[in-house]
């Protein structure tokens, strides 16, 4: 089992020369959980989760909220063959 966090301070995300306004990405974490197990001499049972704690992506010009995407939690559940 790998638990793994992620954090990603506010960042320049576009600059825009024109009015002096720069796009900015604001801070996000994510979580992500994965996992396997072995449920036959050959065959692995494998699962991942991604973006459990549901972190928008905003970016903003000032104050000004621009845009906000939400990506919501995903998901991939599999097995794996071994000779």
């Amino acid at each position: 089992v790998q638990l793994a966090y992620t954090y990603t301070s506010k960042t320049l995300a576009f600059v825009y020369p024109n009015y002096g306004y720069d796009y900015y990405q604001q801070p996000q974490s994510f979580l992500s959980l994965s996992g396997e197990q072995q449920v036959h001499k050959h065959f692995v049972l494998t699962a991942k989760l991604n973006n459990l704690l549901n972190t928008p992506t905003t970016i903003k010009i000032g104050s000004l909220v621009q845009s906000k995407d939400i990506y919501n939690l995903s998901f991939n559940i599999g097995f794996r063959y071994s000779l």
